[in-house]
């Protein structure tokens, strides 16, 4: 067992690397600990506050924590104090199957590999009873304990750019589906017509952890057929399932799961009551498969309408004129949905966010507009306050140029215009007004554009949205947790009828930041911490990967930063059994290709993740454009205080970083400061409101 920070906000527990259902079962026990620890907390003194998210693997577990709220030596104590608790004996188990048309690309080879014939590993594969151990990578993906070790194959040694969703993989021991379309280095052996993610649905995945899986073969027509009737009408689906009793890790007695037959009702579902007619519990035989039937398998899918429907209150905010290549509505990032295998998403770059909402009163998580390479014009339809930080650019209020960096009021009718950065990639406008009826899904309104959820219907901004801003007496929905909030205002708006105050950066400090120095140069030195799997490389290779200066690719986007340039092939393995990504995270893949995770990533992968970004130099990385040069600065030590060169060249004091000025007579003060912080060896953004 071992104990490791991923990063300044991210702790990890490591277990032997083993796929054991027992071990499992420990490791899942304690995350309904912490989980539980931190929902206490929330209410009262007793738990621990600051937890943001917890998830599991098969062999670890990961904690996202806020370090201003709580210490990671908290969280680990809580972690040993735990390991010595046996697990709860009472779980609720079900078996699921899964119907899947064998005809994937990678079948041959996986039939190679294991010296078998194509229909051996169908058989093979069919026949097996599997654990699902946790959910990961993509929204509801399931990891299987218990695949045969005549399937085992090796991992593709470059992703495939695009995997549909519904294929069926395996991945050196383990065995899964894609839920979501996403790359992937898993073989493809079959596909399934089964939805097993939907946010219209609870729970929102159709799948467990917990659960016992069977995969059942079925023809190309039959696979034809039940996609046919997904899209011709919504199925309304209710699934049976037992309640194990027996204490782990004996046998469980269990009932394979009863469904309805797949027929279309357009009368209204009772969901109150499951069907009980029962599945034929019979081994299927794909050489003798009846093409007369529909399958017998439930989608679970239930049709509602799409949140983000304006109301009959006539509200206003601001129209998009135009809205660039690429503009989302993103706040701090969805981390309840982590363990469900969830994109944490959220804004690409946390310091240009949160000094955006710093600038206009605002707090955590408050959502604000991620412009990507500019392009953006709205215009205001009511008062309200604005900030613009981020990439290097020229922005307009009505045709004058004015700076990012700094509090602006606007009124209604006045046009704002944001062109292509001159350096940098990514924008940010925080308004002073609280929004109205945005997408709100799992505690976030971050924009998933892989899942779409959140934001405006889960999508990019269009020509002709229109945002509104809430009424001063509306109740606005927002996490429940406020603990984990890194900024601190006062709670009311930054504009108002009686006046508004001004901000903006204090340019001797900001220019002499390491973000600042980085943001227009087309080198960018980016400071890491060792990874998890450092191991894998010899010391030569570690240090040629540090020496290299690396191309960004145009194939970056928001889930990831591909890098190019001269590679070296790594001589240890970069297969690993999957675990947690955190953001940051750099993974290399056999063939030395170094891929920087962002805040879009896969939730869990199993390439060997060599180093992690510091986390306050995911804004540099978030402004990097195809073409510029990453150069790494290995950054060793995440407790001591090595390094106090972090946001500014400060030392460890407060210091004011941005100036504010009085308007309309406003009687109030407002300071922004850096506080250091020792343990993390990390400058965090603090603001104060006190009355004169």
């Amino acid at each position: 067992m071992r104990v490791m920070k991923l990063n300044e906000r991210t702790l990890a527990i490591y277990f032997d690397e083993v796929i054991d259902e027992q071990l499992n079962e420990k490791i899942v026990w304690m995350k309904r600990q912490l989980e539980q620890a931190n929902i206490k907390g929330s209410k009262d003194s007793k738990g621990i506050k600051g937890i943001k998210a917890v998830q599991n693997t098969y062999h670890m577990v990961a904690i996202h924590f806020d370090p201003y709220v709580v210490d990671a030596s908290e969280i680990e104590a809580a972690l040993l104090k735990y390991l010595s608790k046996p697990a709860d004996s009472v779980i609720q188990s079900r078996t699921v199957e899964i119907p899947v048309c064998y005809d994937g690309p990678d079948l041959e080879k996986v039939a190679k590999t294991g010296k078998l014939t194509v229909s051996e590993v169908i058989r093979k594969h069919s026949e097996t009873e599997y654990h699902v151990y946790f959910l990961g990578f993509a929204a509801g993906f399931p990891y299987l304990g218990g695949l045969s070790s005549e399937l085992i194959t090796p991992r593709l040694e470059q992703p495939r750019v695009k995997v549909d969703s519904g294929a069926v993989g395996i991945a050196d021991r383990q065995t899964g589906i894609y839920t979501v379309p996403s790359p992937g280095g898993w073989n493809l052996i079959g596909r399934t017509p089964l939805e097993l993610f939907s946010p219209t649905q609870q729970p929102n995945c159709l799948i467990q952890a917990g659960d016992k899986l069977k995969f059942v073969p079925i023809t190309s027509e039959q696979y034809d057929l039940y996609k046919l009737s997904q899209s011709n009408q919504p199925q309304n689906i209710q699934i049976q399932y037992n309640q194990a009793m027996d204490t782990r890790p004996e046998k469980t007695q269990v009932e394979n799961m009863q469904v309805e037959n797949m027929q279309v009702d357009n009368t209204q579902a009772d969901n109150t009551k499951a069907d009980n007619i029962k599945a034929d519990n019979t081994k299927a035989d794909n050489t003798k498969v009846d093409n007369t039937k529909k399958p017998n398998f439930c989608s679970n899918v239930e049709s509602t309408n799409h949140p983000n429907e304006k109301n009959q209150v006539q509200l206003n905010g601001i129209k998009v004129l135009k809205a660039g290549i690429l503009t989302t509505i993103q706040d701090e990032g969805r981390y309840e949905g982590l363990s469900s295998g969830l994109s944490q998403s959220g804004v690409s770059d946390p310091f240009a966010y949160e000094l955006a909402l710093a600038l206009v009163g605002q707090n955590k998580p408050h959502p604000v507009l991620e412009v990507t390479l500019g392009g953006f014009e709205c215009q205001f339809e009511e008062d309200t306050t604005f900030s613009i930080t981020g990439a290097d650019v020229d922005v307009y209020l009505n045709e004058v140029k004015i700076k990012r960096w700094t509090t602006y009021e606007a009124g209604s009718g006045d046009r704002l215009k944001i062109n292509t950065p001159l350096h940098g990639l990514r924008n940010y406008i925080a308004f002073g007004s609280k929004f109205h009826e945005l997408y709100l899904f799992m505690n976030a309104y971050a924009t998933d554009l892989k899942s779409k959820l959140g934001g405006m219907h889960g999508r990019k901004l269009m020509e002709g949205d229109s945002i509104y801003f809430a009424e001063k007496t509306d109740k606005v929905d927002a996490p429940k947790d406020k603990t984990t909030f890194n900024i601190t205002t006062e709670d009311k708006p930054a504009s108002d009828k009686t006046g508004w105050r001004k901000g903006s950066i204090n340019q001797s400090l900001f220019e002499t930041s390491h973000y600042f120095e980085n943001l227009s140069r087309t080198t960018k030195k980016v400071r890491l911490h060792i990874g998890p799997q450092q191991d894998r490389l010899t010391q030569l290779e570690w240090q040629t990967f540090l020496e290299t200066t690396y191309i960004v690719s145009p194939k970056s986007d928001r889930m990831g930063i591909r890098l190019e340039g001269s590679r070296f092939r790594p001589t240890g393995k970069m297969d690993i059994l999957t675990d947690v990504i955190a953001f940051g995270a750099i993974q290399l893949t056999q063939d030395g290709t170094p891929i920087i995770l962002m805040s879009e990533r896969q939730t869990t992968g199993g390439y060997a993740k060599v180093a992690n970004v510091a986390y306050d130099d995911l804004g540099i990385l978030a402004q990097a454009k195809p073409g510029d040069q990453i150069e790494f600065v290995e950054f060793t030590n995440l407790t001591n205080n090595t390094n106090k060169t972090v946001y500014t060249n400060i030392s460890n004091s407060l210091e004011d970083l941005i100036i504010w000025e009085d308007m309309q007579g406003v009687s109030e003060t407002k300071k922004i400061a850096l506080k250091y912080d020792n343990s993390s060896a990390v400058y965090h953004v603090l603001v104060e409101r006190k009355a004169d």
